[in-house]
Formats: structure tokens, C-alpha cells, sequence
């Protein structure tokens, strides 16, 4: 939704509201700053609660966090 106008407009028409709606929506619930891929946040409250939820059997070490993100830094 950020590179262009017409991906604002192309949202619009996806979930059926206008072109000014679609643009609040994306500045007020999907700022730039939260949708970036090159960082990761909140892994120390989501990974006890995978293991609460049973989703994991144990939180990951520093080590396996390292090897299963593998983000690139920007440069």
C-alpha cells in the first residue's frame, strides 16, 4: 500500500470503501514504521505464550531465534 497511489486505490476497491478511507487506514493502523520486514519485535512476550498455547514445547535459545530469523539489514 506504500509504493503508490494506485495500490491506495487497488486496497479501496479490494475491501469495498474509498480512496480516503483506504489511505486512513493505512496511515493510521499499518504505518510504514510497523510493517518493515527488517526487524523483529515482541518475541519475548509471543514465544512464552507459544509455549503456554502449546504451539512450542520451549522458548528458543538466542542461538535458534539468530538461525530462524535471518533478517537482512538495510543498508
Amino acid at each position: 500500500m506504500y509504493p503508490s497511489d494506485p495500490a491506495i486505490k487497488d486496497y479501496a476497491e479490494f475491501a469495498k470503501i474509498d480512496e480516503g478511507m483506504a489511505k486512513r487506514v493505512r496511515d493510521q493502523f499499518f504505518p510504514r514504521a510497523i510493517i518493515e520486514p527488517d526487524q523483529i519485535k515482541g518475541l519475548d512476550t509471543l514465544l512464552p505464550e507459544a509455549v503456554t498455547l502449546k504451539f512450542i514445547d520451549k522458548e528458543l535459545s538466542k542461538e535458534q531465534q539468530a538461525e530462524l530469523f535471518q533478517v537482512p539489514l538495510k543498508k
